[in-house]
């Protein structure tokens, strides 16, 4: 975004939260910042491994596709990536991240999760995804998955 400077304090930075005792980004949100192009998996932002919420909403990741680096944010409790923000498969190694749930659903503390209005979205739910005792918030309206729950 035009206002993070590389030489300030990133928790000084508009959308960033940090812990006032580690300094770790807790937060980082970023919806309508009209962001566009890839996520890369080289992406700094999967060093983030304190990283609890990410918002990602009304951005255009539409060329990107769910990195499997997501995964490496094993503390994730909150993920935005609605309208459209990415396409694509939700890759298996999502279900490794253990604040989320199993192949994108290993996440068991996950409490929100909306990827909602992506219809370039495809494939199948795991089935992993109905077992999320944690989760409050669940939206896949508008996209292209296919199954059966």
């Amino acid at each position: 975004m035009k206002f993070w400077m590389a030489k300030k304090d990133c928790c000084s930075w508009d959308g960033v939260t940090c812990s006032v005792v580690t300094g770790h980004v807790l937060r980082l949100d970023i919806n309508c910042g009209w962001l566009h192009g890839l996520l890369h998996s080289n992406s700094s932002l999967f060093k983030l491994r304190q990283l609890q919420r990410l918002n990602f909403a009304f951005n255009n990741f539409t060329l990107s596709s769910i990195p499997s680096q997501l995964s490496q944010l094993y503390r994730l409790t909150h993920l935005d990536l609605s309208l459209p923000s990415v396409s694509g498969n939700i890759p298996p190694e999502i279900s490794w991240l253990t604040k989320f749930p199993k192949n994108f659903f290993h996440l068991p503390e996950i409490r929100d999760l909306d990827v909602s209005l992506n219809d370039d979205l495809v494939g199948t739910l795991p089935s992993t995804l109905w077992n999320l005792s944690e989760l409050n918030v669940l939206d896949l309206s508008d996209n292209n998955f296919s199954g059966n729950h």
